[in-house]
């Protein structure tokens, strides 16, 4: 009986020194408590906003390329490259959309940049533009003849395209042929400046009246006008400008006026000097300069 007494202590013993030995352990593992755990940050999101929707012109004829513009703004914390994704439908047609793209755009946290599309459209109708949550419209119609009433014959109205010629370039002055605008209406030069790179200008004749402006459109990137009677309109975005003064009329680079180069009439020529080229130039690059 006694021997059976000192085996259940003895058991009774092991099982308490067990006990003791799991709960020292217990004491010196790892605590986990769920509010204490940290998370990794998730990566940055990339964000985009896209404002000032522009479609130019608003109205064309069959065939002809509307250009699409807007401004993308990265709100994200990178550096990311954007390509838009423009739909665009016929409305009230069963077709299905068409979906344009831009060229890839680099852009920094921050920053904005004006990103472009365009299209030429063959069917008549509005067609509805859609660029993130922004939406606009444009219609394609069939292109409008007139009847010239002197001989009977329809004719078609077309602005007239500039020929491009070749300046002459003597020391600090630049000089074309009076004979050159009068004959072709709207002629476009270009001038050399530093690293290989040049500067476009046009002039034409409004009302017995020579007018020299610098040609570029900033924000579509295009270099060549036409001439409508006493408007000029840009061969890339359609943008209308006042040939007499310059000023914008209507369109996406309806911001930026061409300014006018100061010139000379001497033995047949118009005569202009560099520096009042470049500073014609340079204030047709900012917006609102004249």
């Amino acid at each position: 009986m006694k021997l059976i007494t000192k085996q259940i202590a003895l058991a009774i013993v092991l099982l308490a020194f067990v006990g003791l030995v799991q709960a020292c352990a217990g004491s010196n593992s790892p605590q986990v408590n769920s509010e204490s755990i940290v998370k990794e940050a998730p990566p940055t999101s990339l964000a985009f906003q896209v404002s000032d929707l522009a479609i130019n012109p608003f109205e064309v004829n069959s065939g002809v390329e509307v250009i699409i513009t807007a401004s993308v703004t990265n709100t994200g914390g990178t550096e990311s490259n954007y390509i838009a994704e423009v739909k665009l439908e016929l409305v009230n047609s069963q077709l299905f959309p068409y979906l344009l793209s831009s060229e890839g755009a680099t852009i920094a946290p921050g920053e904005s940049q004006l990103l472009s599309v365009s299209v030429a459209m063959i069917t008549p109708g509005a067609y509805k533009v859609t660029w993130g949550e922004l939406t606009g419209e444009f219609r394609v119609v069939q292109p409008a003849e007139e009847t010239e009433s002197s001989n009977n014959k329809s004719t078609t109205s077309a602005p007239i395209t500039a020929t491009w010629i070749k300046p002459q370039v003597a020391g600090d002055t630049v000089s074309i042929p009076v004979s050159e605008v009068n004959d072709n209406k709207i002629i476009h030069f270009n001038v050399a400046v530093a690293l290989g790179s040049e500067m476009a200008f046009m002039a034409y004749n409004i009302d017995g009246k020579l007018n020299v402006r610098a040609n570029v459109c900033p924000p579509c990137r295009s270099i060549g006008f036409s001439l409508s009677k006493d408007t000029l309109i840009c061969d890339t975005c359609r943008t209308t400008f006042k040939a007499k003064t310059g000023d914008g009329i209507s369109g996406g680079c309806v911001g930026y006026p061409k300014a006018a180069v100061p010139y000379e009439i001497s033995d047949g020529k118009i005569v202009m000097r560099s520096n009042e080229l470049l500073v014609a130039y340079q204030n047709t690059m900012e917006p609102g300069l004249p």
